[in-house]
């Protein structure tokens, strides 16, 4: 467990007035494209499962920390503990443990680009322009569709967006309201490099998510909708 043991606590050290009071230092994992994973390509099946454990492992390994666990709830919505309702704050902290504990829930599969209309029976097709799509199916766990025209470097930091992307969406259906549609690339900063972003404002799209385009993918036998990572 990673110690959020208080869900509705007000009086953590995190309630405080300014980031700089209450999330001085974090729990930095390094660089995490690098730090025991080489960056040695093999075959494309042996990529694509070096990449999902990196991306969800490392998510799972940043959430091990307290003080990481209460930046990123701080970088989604730009408050802080004790400011939240009492009951969404409960339901992240359930949240954000189970995915300290236990990782985040999600298969990776190889995609070719092209035209999902023209995409033969077994194969999974992402339309051009998109480098990796999360398909949500009715039943199971998300599925993210990776391009097979990444190199290995470019497949590891979609892998790890996608990863990010599936976090604010287990935060939303907590409850969590978004500060802003730059979430994604605050959280990617924080988890790379231990560093909070710069301070923002919400915007006219505040608690709306990421507002990630739903594009259209060929999966499991079907053309679907996906949401571009």
């Amino acid at each position: 467990m990673n110690g959020i043991e208080d869900p509705s606590a007000t009086g953590r050290s995190t309630n405080s007035v300014t980031p700089e009071q209450g999330l001085e230092t974090l729990s930095q994992l390094g660089d995490w494209l690098t730090m025991d994973h080489p960056l040695e390509a093999t075959g494309l099946d042996e990529d694509l499962r070096a990449v999902k454990e990196l991306a969800l492992d490392n998510v799972a390994q940043f959430l091990q920390f307290p003080e990481n666990v209460e930046a990123v709830a701080h970088v989604m919505d730009g408050t802080f503990r004790g400011s939240r309702d009492p009951d969404v704050q409960g339901r992240l902290d359930a949240a954000l443990n189970a995915v300290a504990d236990s990782g985040l829930e999600a298969d990776f599969v190889s995609a070719r680009v092209g035209d999902p209309l023209d995409a033969s029976p077994g194969e999974a097709v992402l339309p051009d322009g998109a480098d990796a799509a999360i398909v949500y199916p009715p039943d199971g766990v998300p599925v993210v569709l990776l391009s097979s025209d990444l190199g290995f470097r470019d497949m590891i930091l979609s892998a790890q967006q996608a990863a990010i992307d599936l976090l604010v969406d287990l935060a939303q259906s907590a409850g969590l309201s978004m500060i802003n549609d730059q979430v994604g690339d605050s959280l990617a900063t924080l988890i790379r490099t231990g560093d909070l972003p710069p301070e923002a404002g919400a915007d006219d799209g505040a608690g709306q998510g990421t507002f990630r385009p739903v594009i259209s993918v060929y999966f499991d036998g079907e053309i679907t909708d996906a949401s571009m990572v």
